[in-house]
């Protein structure tokens, strides 16, 4: 799992073929503008996520990971406090292959995420996002969703 801000996203261009087009993406488009929804990028290889929801508490939400793609979270508006953790600290559901979705219970740390900051997810992240730090509040973010292979 990786934290920062997007003026820092340069330096993570080599961690995967697509990271550098993926960041140039994020930083090229005013999200602020987009309607919620799926718009591709490069296929199945690269796409976006633009949710529009309001935080929620802990007991509302459930910890994830993916197999065959990496998230790149970028809070566009409002901030979220994020759940994380290592895969194999978890107890794990079955995972299901059409949702690329695998739910997972145990201790979460937790990072607050605000505008123009973004989170990576690798496979081996467990991660709850969408949570409320001192109110719920509406959050509007752009999720990469980065092919593994």
């Amino acid at each position: 799992m990786i934290h920062d801000h997007i003026n820092q996203a340069v330096n993570y261009y080599n961690l995967h073929p697509l990271f550098k087009r993926a960041f140039q993406y994020l930083t090229k488009n005013d999200f602020a503008r987009f309607p919620a929804g799926k718009y591709e990028i490069e296929q199945d290889k690269l796409f976006a996520l633009v949710n529009i929801n309001f935080s929620k508490g802990i007991d509302e939400s459930f910890a994830e990971s993916h197999k065959k793609y990496i998230d790149i979270q970028l809070v566009i508006s409002g901030k979220e406090r994020m759940g994380y953790g290592f895969f194999n600290n978890f107890s794990h559901e079955s995972y299901d292959p059409e949702k690329d979705l695998q739910k997972h219970t145990g201790k979460l740390n937790f990072i607050d995420v605000e505008k123009n900051q973004f989170v990576i997810f690798f496979p081996e992240d467990v991660h709850m996002p969408g949570l409320i730090i001192d109110k719920s509040e509406e959050i509007r973010k752009v999720v990469l969703k980065i092919a593994v292979e």
